[in-house]
Parts: C-alpha cells; sequence; structure tokens
C-alpha cells in the first residue's frame, strides 16, 4: 500500500488560508455594518432616547397639570398676574421704595 502524504507546503497554505478566512469573518462580525460595535452603539441610542421620551412625558404631564390649573383655578391665575404682571388687588397696601441710585434732589 502506497501511503499518500500530504505536503508541507500545500498544508500551510491551507492554514494560511483558513487563517485569513475566519481573520476575515472576525473583522467583519466586530467592525462590519451590522457587527458588535454597531450594535453597541444602537442599544446606546435606544437608551439615550427611551430616557429622553420619559423625560419629556413627564413635561408633558406637568404641563397638561399647569393648562388645567390656569383655565380652573383663579388662584393659579391671580397668582400670576400678582408675580408677573406686577398688579394688586383694591385692598392691597403698596409701599413704594424710592430707588437709592436715583440722584437726590
Amino acid at each position: 500500500m502506497k501511503e499518500r502524504r500530504i505536503e508541507p507546503k500545500r498544508s500551510s497554505f491551507v492554514l494560511w488560508i483558513f487563517g485569513a478566512v475566519v481573520c476575515s469573518f472576525m473583522l467583519s462580525f466586530f467592525l462590519g455594518q451590522g457587527g458588535m460595535l454597531r450594535l453597541r452603539e444602537l442599544n446606546a441610542q435606544s437608551d439615550r432616547m427611551l430616557m429622553e421620551n420619559y423625560n419629556l412625558a413627564i413635561q408633558n404631564r406637568d404641563l397638561v397639570t399647569e393648562i388645567h390649573k390656569l383655565r380652573e383655578d383663579p388662584a393659579t391665575l391671580e397668582k400670576i398676574a400678582r408675580e408677573e404682571l406686577h398688579y394688586v388687588s383694591p385692598h392691597d397696601l403698596v409701599l413704594l421704595v424710592p430707588d437709592e441710585r436715583a440722584p437726590k434732589q
């Protein structure tokens, strides 16, 4: 019986080709368009968007409450008129304090 021996040059060539193919697949797996790095980036973006959505939902709820108070609660309207527009009611006592920076006459 004649034994067939694989030539060392041919086996090392096949081994190099196999290694190159494996490296190519590994690089594609991690760095490719749908690779692991891209997946991590998309997961981080998804988490950021979920947090932004949650914060906007809270802000929306607060604005709805404020709108309801402005439409239904006269005390809220009075508070805003007094604080922002400097209105006073007829029974309030108004004290005018002279400005110290104004020149004396």
